[in-house]
């Protein structure tokens, strides 16, 4: 492979040897540690594993190179053969497995097994339903995942049936948990005397079901005795010229969002005069901006919502992201040559962002790596075995954690970390008080389900 060799140095992650034994639902996760510069090693089996099969495929043309799933997920790893139903081929796997520092599988590999021969190995098992309860051996797709976890159900029209929100994102969240996961556990390990493994159950049901937290909080059931309703798509709206806009016009900003509105003709003073209305519920202002927005190009609401001070962006089609001037700024795509196709592959900059090892490298081809993998692989390094198993709940232990975000994505990211060990220190100004959901009768802010959901084990400074 052309370019930096792996684990060379560059990324938090360099030096850190990782098997990748996925499929599509958890490939992202092993894209992701290579982002961060390990050494990702892909096992696959002589004719190529499925993701190399999965449509779309450059050109239309099939071809164990050319799958979009794998040119993507697959970029920066290292790609070995091994013909596991041989004794040579399973000799070589468990080689592999003795040296690697994590190991991140769909597989079901045995984890006493795992661990015998390698006692330190972080090892995580991605799996529809995790590997017990009555569920553990059922198969899913995305789409099963998605409804399984209460994605499927809030996603979609209220007046519609549930859907399939795009993009795998069952498949992404479960990457993205697997990834951090082991990140967690390695550092953990590396802190403990005698560099002791575990093994990771992760369910991408548990996985996903975290995502519908702030709609479907199972405090709201407990305490109201019915299931939330659908959020639907609320305001987005479609303009004048076709666009699409997300936007939303806070009580403190209706008057001059209607202002705007009767200045550039958009509707009269007095189909805006509703908007003036001091109690004003949201309900009933959703139509008057509705029809203000429908009446103006989208180029002059985005041009409203910046000099207004709204909450909005557009909502963009592929075509739009390709020249959207921001992302042209902040370099979000880059050029990444294929020698092997005889192409400059277009990439989107890695999701770990700056902490990303640069430049991209193009995806392996098939059994790129096989030799010189292997033979490092039959020397595999000395290991001493681990007394005890790594406690993932102190894994964080010793760093403490300022906490300064509102609402809902910064304090579940701060209460995973809490999770592990870290301590979270949360700074609260009380007038800032996010919308919560209380129990019959009280409004008492530390009895809200949103944050007996988020901020368990923090401590809190005002």
């Amino acid at each position: 492979m052309t370019g930096r060799p792996p684990g060379s140095g560059a990324g938090p992650l360099a030096g850190i040897r990782v098997l990748d034994l996925t499929d599509q639902s958890a490939v992202f996760g092993t894209r992701l540690l290579a982002d961060l510069g390990a050494d990702v090693v892909r096992v696959e089996p002589p004719g190529g594993d499925g993701v190399r099969a999965m449509a779309p495929f450059l050109g239309r043309s099939p071809g164990t190179e050319r799958s979009l799933w794998h040119l993507y997920h697959n970029a920066g790893k290292r790609s070995v053969t091994a013909d596991r139903a041989t004794p040579e081929g399973r000799t070589d796997f468990w080689d592999l497995v003795a040296g690697a520092d994590v190991i991140i599988e769909t597989e079901r590999l045995d984890p006493a097994k795992v661990t015998a021969r390698n006692p330190s190995a972080v090892h995580v098992t991605v799996s529809p339903f995790g590997l017990d309860g009555p569920r553990a051996q059922w198969r899913a797709t995305d789409l099963i995942s998605v409804a399984a976890a209460g994605l499927a159900f809030v996603s979609g029209d209220p007046a519609g049936p549930p859907v399939q929100p795009g993009a795998d994102q069952a498949h992404k969240l479960a990457g993205l948990a697997a990834a951090a996961a082991a990140a967690i556990a390695l550092h953990g390990r590396d802190r403990t005397p005698g560099r002791p493994g575990v093994h990771i159950d992760l369910s991408a049901q548990e996985v996903v079901a975290t995502t519908v937290v702030q709609t479907a909080n199972p405090s709201r059931w407990a305490w109201q005795g019915q299931v939330p309703r659908r959020p639907g798509l609320g305001q987005v709206y479609q303009c004048a010229d076709g666009g699409w806009v997300t936007i939303t016009v806070r009580p403190g900003r209706r008057e001059r969002f209607a202002r705007w509105a009767e200045r550039i003709g958009a509707l009269s003073a007095a189909d805006l005069r509703p908007l003036l209305e001091p109690d004003l519920e949201p309900a009933s202002a959703e139509p008057v901006i509705r029809r203000v927005v429908t009446a103006v190009p989208r180029a002059e609401v985005m041009t409203a919502i910046r000099e207004l001070d709204l909450m909005g962006l557009p909502v963009s089609t592929l075509a739009d992201l390709r020249h959207w001037d921001h992302l042209d700024s902040i370099a979000e795509f880059a050029d990444v040559p294929h020698e092997t196709l005889g192409l400059t592959l277009r990439f989107p900059r890695s999701p770990a962002g700056q902490l990303a090892a640069a430049p991209t490298r193009r995806a392996p081809g098939l059994g790129e790596h096989t030799t010189e993998v292997l033979a490092a692989a039959r020397r595999p390094p000395a290991r001493q075995p681990a007394g005890t198993r790594l406690d993932l709940s102190t894994a964080l232990a010793g760093i403490r954690v300022v906490d300064f975000c509102w609402m809902l994505a910064g304090p579940l990211g701060t209460r995973l970390l809490s999770d592990f060990g870290a301590e979270v220190i949360r700074v609260e100004a009380g007038p800032r008080a996010y919308p919560d959901v209380f129990p019959p009768g009280t409004d008492d802010p530390s009895t809200g389900a949103f944050h007996n959901t988020l901020n368990t084990q923090k401590r809190s400074v005002t």
